[in-house]
């Protein structure tokens, strides 16, 4: 039977330790609802007066309007513990991001606290502190943005034993049960580091050796950072005042590569329409927080069961990219051709990505990239029909793929490509053209584009079959190594 929080809200589906998607009988539609877990040496008159605290704490953030905050709708007390109601988000928390995608790129991680330091300055202007600003609680969208989650949630970390130390590593050094701004400033400094360094700032064997190396170390010297590695050891200043006030607008320097001397943000913009709507489907498959929550979803009664696949697939390691085309297929493309696996999005795991393009300096523009993602199967989606979902929700996204100004091909099915592929041509703007392409085979996905930059009085219609061309090839040959690998 399921559970009705506080004679409204019935939890649907468990997608966390604490977190639930719920259905609101009130208004009709799908919300989440966090349980706030008191600590366990509290008794019954703590755990109740904590709840009160938090219901309070959540309401003063339900004030707090920015489009980096996750809105808080309501927050209750049930059964003597606390739960506090948001809306939906559409994304996964940062946490899932770099496990599954690897660390961000300084000017993509600038973008995520960019956000997060506008949610936290408007908070902090209405007197509203969070209290605990962690990779947990910021979650990042399909396109790349930051949505602060977990108002409310800070009561009860700062009610924690063992001298309060809040979530190990990113509570601030300073007196963590009342904490004021500079502590949230500080948090996001670590949480900023995680995402491009991909580990903590301050760690050690378990929690009171990080709390230590947090009131007595220096974090470690970040080395992915770049000129996002200064502002970040500012931010994790253990004197509050040192905190710089004004980091927002660093962020927002660090976050605009086109007036950093031209400097490219490791996403190539023809594939990236393509990949957040992949990552935007993989998520909604795996969370079940997609967009289409913030429609008015059935009744619980004759709601359709979450789709989790119980096929595993055939893939529970991730073949190497650039081993799925050989060297004499490459050779055909690129004569003189090299090979770079150290790219992608966010300088994602190895194996993951490829790029095949012509060696020497003035050698022709145009390269080959592959993008490979493993979607295993989880307790809320992965497997052969979330691949098959991924795909699916990239025809969906393939209008939009050229941005402003730009034109889309239709979307065309590649017959004898893996399980299933499509293909489409993509010009930009500002010049570039693409073919992508996207193969299924059981529950791997690869995205294979071919691309180029092509002078605007150049006659581009040779260059757009030579892509489609090179794309379909290059597609036939990665969705037979993986019909082969797999």
């Amino acid at each position: 039977m399921q559970q009705k929080i506080a004679g409204r809200y019935v939890l649907q589906q468990a997608l966390g330790a604490h977190l639930h998607l719920a259905y609101d009988e009130r208004t009709r539609l799908q919300v989440l609802v966090r349980e706030v877990e008191p600590p366990p040496e509290l008794n019954d008159d703590e755990r109740r007066a904590l709840a009160e605290e938090v219901v309070r704490e959540a309401g003063a953030a339900s004030r707090v309007g920015h489009p980096a905050v996750n809105a808080v709708l309501d927050a209750v007390s049930h059964d003597g513990r606390a739960w506090i109601v948001t809306q939906p988000v559409n994304g996964r928390p940062l946490t899932q991001v770099v496990a599954g995608y690897g660390p961000l790129s300084p000017e993509q991680a600038a973008v995520l606290g960019l956000d997060v330091w506008g949610a936290l300055s408007r908070a902090h202007t209405m007197g509203v502190v969070h209290g605990d600003v962690q990779p947990e609680n910021v979650w990042v969208t399909p396109e790349g943005r930051g949505v602060l989650t977990g108002f409310g949630t800070g009561v009860a970390v700062r009610s924690q034993a063992a001298s309060s130390i809040g979530t190990p590593g990113f509570t601030a050094p300073e007196k963590t049960t009342h904490p004021v701004p500079a502590s949230d400033l500080w948090s996001l400094g670590a949480t900023l580091y995680f995402a491009v360094e991909g580990t903590p700032p301050f760690t050690g064997d378990g929690p009171m050796a990080v709390l230590s190396a947090v009131l007595s170390a220096d974090p470690r010297p970040p080395e992915r950072a770049g000129e996002l590695g200064p502002v970040l050891l500012e931010l994790l200043a253990k004197d509050p005042a040192r905190r710089p006030a004004a980091a927002g607008d660093v962020l927002a320097e660090l976050a605009r590569p086109a007036a950093r001397k031209g400097r490219e943000v490791p996403v190539r913009p023809a594939v990236l329409a393509v990949l957040a709507a992949c990552f935007a489907v993989a998520v909604a498959s795996v969370t079940t927080i997609a967009t289409v929550l913030l429609g008015s979803p059935e009744p619980p009664a004759s709601r359709a069961e979450a789709s989790v696949d119980t096929e595993p697939g055939r893939f529970a390691a991730v073949p190497r990219a650039c081993g799925l085309i050989s060297d004499d297929q490459a050779g055909e493309l690129f004569p003189d051709f090299e090979k770079d696996d150290g790219g992608g999005i966010g300088s994602r795991k190895p194996n993951t990505y490829c790029e095949v393009s012509s060696a020497g300096s003035g050698s022709s523009d145009r390269s080959l990239v592959i993008e490979l993602f493993v979607l295993r199967p989880g307790p809320h989606g992965g497997g052969p029909a979330t691949a098959r979902r991924f795909l699916t929700g990239a025809k969906e996204e393939a209008p939009r793929a050229a941005g402003d100004g730009g034109t889309v091909s239709p979307v065309r099915e590649l017959r004898g490509v893996g399980e299933q592929a499509i293909a489409y041509d993509v010009h930009e703007a500002d010049g570039e053209y693409a073919t992508n392409t996207v193969i299924v085979v059981s529950n791997a996905v690869a995205v294979v584009s071919c691309e180029q930059e092509v002078p605007a009085d150049f006659q581009a219609g040779g260059v757009v079959r030579e892509l489609g061309e090179c794309a379909e090839k290059a597609a036939g040959w990665v969705g037979a190594a993986l019909t082969r690998t797999g």
